[in-house]
């Protein structure tokens, strides 16, 4: 069972396996609750910040910040706590204490943003994110379904 992968994945897969291609169920759940919007950016700190000020990201109490790098998320998460905004990075770069410690709080709600590189939304068991931005566009749509599904 995956959550997502490219054709060549999924074939990959069943040939593998040796899964008849009678037996593949494959199905997508779009869902009715999403808002997807996108937009351009000449200076990304002070845009993100006018985006959790601004409805609907003002009223949310969960929302994940994606960075591509573990510099960025600390530079990302740094600018926002700077902002008044309560917020924790987390990556590897980590020491998993620490990173236990930031999804602790996060899936207790006593911090509002969580700025993270991709690996955090893995095993995520929180059922009220409200929000998700993504800091730098990801590179490929599987890495952005891989984030989003997860």
């Amino acid at each position: 069972m995956t959550a997502t992968a490219t054709t060549q994945t999924l074939q990959e897969i069943v040939n593998a396996l040796e899964i008849p291609s009678g037996n593949l169920i494959q199905t997508s759940q779009i869902r009715e609750n999403l808002k997807l919007s996108i937009s351009m950016s000449d200076n990304r700190l002070k845009d993100l910040m006018l985006l959790l000020k601004s409805p609907p990201f003002v009223n949310m109490r969960s929302i994940i910040v994606y960075c591509k790098f573990q510099t960025e998320t600390d530079y990302v998460c740094k600018h926002l706590c700077d902002n008044n905004i309560n917020a924790k990075s987390y990556h590897s770069g980590l020491l998993m204490k620490k990173r236990s410690r930031v999804q602790e709080l996060f899936c207790s709600n006593k911090i509002r943003v969580v700025v993270a590189t991709v690996a955090f939304g893995m095993g995520l068991d929180k059922s009220d994110v409200e929000g998700v931005i993504h800091y730098r566009l990801p590179e490929s749509l599987e890495e952005y379904i891989q984030v989003r599904t997860s």
